[in-house]
């Protein structure tokens, strides 16, 4: 049994209904473990969904942890303020983060899980762990960064690695992780 891995339940409001969100995050509150919240800035990725404000208000209100997947430029100086304000869990892309290593140890710093995504992820035989990186929160996202069609530097494996071992003891800074190999 040592080996289960626990699935949580992590629904998105992306598509719920914005003029009843407290409604709509009440209906789901009590079968889901957190709430996932995209935080797109029109910018990194070709949608917009809130800014921070919005974000703070609907993260401070709901009834359970929060889930805040960050798909916004300038994600190593935002990152830190969804995690300061409570957010259970905060997801940057390692394409945004010019310093992805210091911007997930500032986020575990602060309370919060923290997960790193690539838009095409590294193949699982590449990566730091089977199935994702060794961050947290291994996330796989399907994001497109930028505009359609335009050019985006894909990080190598030895990137990757780098920056999910973002805290010193284990390479993910959680015990058990086997995965990592350098």
């Amino acid at each position: 049994m040592a080996n289960m891995k626990e699935i949580r339940i992590s629904p998105s409001v992306l598509n719920a209904d914005r003029d009843n969100l407290q409604h709509e995050i009440s209906r789901i509150a009590s079968v889901s473990d957190l709430i996932h919240l995209d935080i797109m800035d029109d910018k990194f990725v070709p949608n917009f969904s809130w800014d921070f404000s919005a974000a703070e208000a609907i993260i401070k209100g709901c009834p359970i942890p929060v889930d805040a997947h960050l798909m916004i430029e300038d994600v190593d100086r935002l990152a830190l303020d969804y995690a300061a304000i409570g957010t259970a869990s905060v997801t940057i892309h390692v394409e945004a983060s010019k310093t992805p290593r210091a911007t997930l140890k500032s986020i575990r710093s602060a309370g919060s899980r923290a997960g790193l995504s690539d838009r095409d992820m590294v193949p699982p035989n590449q990566t730091a762990s089977p199935g994702g990186f060794c961050a947290g929160v291994p996330s796989n996202g399907s994001a497109k960064p930028g505009p359609p069609g335009a050019a985006r530097k894909r990080p190598t494996s030895a990137s990757a690695r780098s920056a999910a071992h973002a805290t010193s003891g284990t390479p993910s800074g959680r015990p058990g992780c086997a995965g990592c190999a350098g």
